[in-house]
């Protein structure tokens, strides 16, 4: 199984590299923005980076330690783009869920110069609803796990029934690049939002509930 092969990134020797499939992440464990996250795609690729952080850690810029190996789902294949999502929960319910996707960003998905249309968008907004309605029950008990109020996580999915887990952080609401890159470039206006709700069957949340 792949994550039970190197799941730190300090215990990766050269005999493993042998037995893992390309493509896969090095990430840090505390990263933004796709920072410290590395998209290994062959061997070449791999011994370049591995040097890169190497270097890195002697010069103490990188703790090797908080590296681990993730496994690549490439949803550019079936999708033609990348695509990944990201479910907001409050205490501990999740609430909504919104895309990131892009032509060109394997790492965080994220379209700020290679915009898709907006067809392309709201396409991935409705599997977005599916991917939340289908695996509702199996979101809400990982959030319960997290025990926090405010809570994200980041999601990839080839089949709208089957979710991988990419990133749990702390948030209590939509990121600035969301605003940006989809409510303003796409502008989405309040029917928009009314529409989600209504099909994912959550409400709004008033001061008062914060």
């Amino acid at each position: 199984d792949f994550e039970d092969l190197v799941p730190k990134f300090e215990k990766f020797s050269y005999k493993t590299l042998d037995l893992i499939k390309f493509p896969f992440l090095i990430r840090n464990a505390t990263s933004s923005g796709g920072k410290d996250t590395y998209l290994i795609k062959n061997k070449i690729t791999f011994y370049f980076m591995y040097f890169h952080m190497l270097l890195k850690t002697k010069l103490k810029i990188l703790d090797k330690s908080n590296l681990f190996i993730q496994e690549f789902i490439d949803t550019k294949i079936k999708f033609g783009y990348y695509r990944s999502y990201r479910v907001l929960a409050f205490n501990k319910k999740p609430y909504f869920i919104y895309p990131n996707i892009s032509k060109t960003n394997p790492i965080t998905h994220v379209s700020e110069k290679d915009k898709l249309s907006k067809e392309e968008f709201l396409e991935s907004v409705r599997f977005g609803i599916d991917l939340f309605n289908q695996n509702k029950d199996q979101l809400e008990k990982i959030f319960d796990e997290l025990g926090n109020p405010f809570s994200a996580l980041d999601l990839v999915s080839l089949d709208s029934k089957k979710i991988f887990v990419t990133e749990a952080e702390l948030k209590y609401g939509p990121s600035e690049k969301y605003i940006d890159n989809q409510i303003k470039y796409f502008e989405l206006d309040k029917s928009f939002f009314n529409y989600i709700r209504d099909e994912l069957k959550t409400n709004h949340l008033s001061f008062n509930d914060i």
